[in-house]
C-alpha cells in the first residue's frame, strides 16, 4: 500500500506548464465536440430578452428551425472565437488547477490532498479563468444570437464585433458580465473534485494514477462535465443574458438580471438550456479529459526519454 501511494503521486511529476499544455489539447477536442449544442443552449437561454424574430418550443425545435432557416453550419456560428477561447481557457484552467494543488501541498504529494483542497484548487482555477474569458465569451454569445435579434446592425465576425464594443463602451464594455461569470468558479471546484475522485475510484487495484486507462478517464470526465453544468448553469444563464441584453438593460448587472428572470419566468428559468447542456456535457467532458490525460502521458514520456539520467 505504501509503494502504491508513492507510485501514484501525480501532481509532483507534472509542472503547471505541463498541465496547461495538456489542458489546451483537451480543450480543443472538447470545443469541437460540444459547440453545436452550445449554440442551441445560448439561443434558448436568451430568447426571452431579445427582440426576436423566432420562438422556440424546446431544444429539438430550436435545432430544426436553426438548420432549416440558416443551414447546418449555423450550429457552428461563433466557433472561431470559441476555438480561440478554448486555448487560453483550457490552458489557464489547468494551469490554475495545478498551481492550486501545489500551493496547498507542503510535500507536493497529490494523494495527501483532502477533497476540500482539491475543490479549492478548482476554485482558484475558475476565478483565474473568469478574469480572462469574459470578452471572448461575450463576443461568442452575441454572434450566436444576432440572427434572432431585430437589431439592424449585424457583424461579420468576432473582430468587427469586438472593435464595435470597444469603440462604444471601452474595455468596461468587453468585461460586461464579469461578476456573474465569477459565480461559476465553485462549479470548477466541483468539476475537478468529481473527476479526480471518480478517476481514482475506477482505477483497478495496483494501477498507478499515471497509468489510468481511457475508459476510467472517459467515464470520470463525462460525469465531471455533467457536474459542472448542474452546479454552474444558473450563473451561466444569468451571464448569457447580461452578455446578449440590449445596452443599459441591467444597470446593476447580475442582481437586476436575477430579479427580472425570477419575477417574469420563475426560478426554474435558471436552468434554461439544461437539455442541450446535458446532451453535450458528457461528451465534452470526456473529450477534454481524454485529450488532457494522453497529452500528460506524452509529456511524461518525453521528459523521461530526454532526461540526461535516462538510459
Amino acid at each position: 500500500m505504501g509503494e502504491a501511494s508513492v507510485e501514484m503521486e501525480h501532481s509532483e511529476i507534472h509542472s503547471p506548464i505541463s498541465y496547461s499544455i495538456a489542458g489546451t489539447v483537451g480543450g480543443l477536442f472538447s470545443v469541437t465536440v460540444g459547440h453545436p449544442l452550445d449554440t442551441i443552449k445560448v439561443r434558448l437561454q436568451t430568447t426571452a430578452i431579445l427582440a426576436q424574430k423566432t420562438k422556440f418550443r424546446g431544444t429539438f425545435d430550436c435545432i430544426m428551425q436553426t438548420v432549416r432557416k440558416e443551414g447546418a453550419l449555423a450550429l457552428f456560428k461563433g466557433l472561431s472565437p470559441h476555438l480561440l477561447l478554448s486555448v487560453p481557457v483550457a490552458s489557464l484552467t489547468f494551469w490554475g488547477y495545478g498551481m492550486g494543488l501545489k500551493l496547498q501541498s507542503k510535500d507536493q504529494n497529490f494523494d495527501a490532498l483532502t477533497p476540500v483542497e482539491i475543490f479549492n484548487a478548482g476554485l482558484i482555477s475558475g476565478t483565474c479563468v473568469s478574469a480572462v474569458v469574459v470578452p471572448f465569451y461575450l463576443v461568442k454569445c452575441r454572434l450566436q444570437v444576432q440572427q434572432l435579434s431585430s437589431a439592424s446592425a449585424h457583424y461579420e465576425g468576432p473582430t468587427s464585433l469586438a472593435f464595435h464594443i470597444f469603440r462604444t463602451n471601452g474595455l468596461r464594455g468587453l468585461y460586461r458580465g464579469l461578476s456573474a461569470n465569477l459565480l461559476t468558479a465553485p462549479a470548477t471546484g466541483c468539476y475537478f473534485l468529481s473527476y479526480e475522485y471518480l478517476t481514482r475510484a475506477l482505477l483497478p487495484a495496483g494501477i498507478s494514477r499515471d497509468d489510468v486507462g481511457s475508459l476510467p478517464v472517459l467515464i470520470a470526465g463525462g460525469i465531471a462535465g455533467t457536474v459542472w453544468w448542474l452546479v454552474g448553469l444558473p450563473a451561466d444563464v444569468l451571464t448569457s443574458r447580461i452578455w446578449t441584453a440590449p445596452e443599459g438593460k441591467y444597470p446593476r448587472g447580475v442582481r437586476d438580471a436575477l430579479r427580472e428572470l425570477v419575477r417574469n419566468e420563475g426560478v426554474f428559468a435558471l436552468y434554461k438550456g439544461i437539455v442541450p447542456v446535458l446532451l453535450r456535457a458528457a461528451p465534452e467532458g470526456a473529450a477534454l479529459f481524454w485529450g488532457y490525460e494522453i497529452t500528460l502521458k506524452a509529456i511524461n514520456w518525453m521528459s523521461k526519454t530526454l532526461s540526461p539520467t535516462s538510459e
